[in-house]
């Protein structure tokens, strides 16, 4: 029944080379379609303008960000070796005055033994 059809596409409007059969212009498309096109890839292209810009910002960000932080490390650094050595010194008086008490303690011994 469908058998005597012919199978290949029916050439558009006037168009009867052969040639052409795999590469066609479609008469739909107009200036409107071509305008959203261009303005879809502009939006695409921005898009990516952006994000390369804010990647670079934070980039820019994140190295302000380690200078800071090795700036902190070594000033944390320094105040824990002046704290260090303030205690140092803390234990040395301490045991000064150990000692000044222990030679009073004596003395004070010494006079009431006798």
């Amino acid at each position: 029944m469908g058998d005597d059809l012919d199978s290949e596409t029916m050439p558009l409007r006037g168009d009867r080379r052969p040639h052409r059969k795999f590469l066609r212009f479609d008469p739909t498309v107009s200036s409107g379609t071509l305008l959203q096109l261009v303005a879809f890839a502009g939006i695409g292209i921005g898009g990516l303008m952006a994000y390369s810009a804010d990647k670079a910002e934070q980039k820019r960000d994140i190295t302000q960000v380690q200078v800071t932080q090795a700036a902190d490390r070594a000033a944390t650094k320094e105040s824990i070796g002046e704290l260090k050595t303030d205690v140092r010194e803390m234990q040395r008086t301490l045991v000064d005055v150990n000692l000044s008490l222990t030679g009073l303690k004596a003395g004070l011994d010494a006079k009431k033994g006798k």
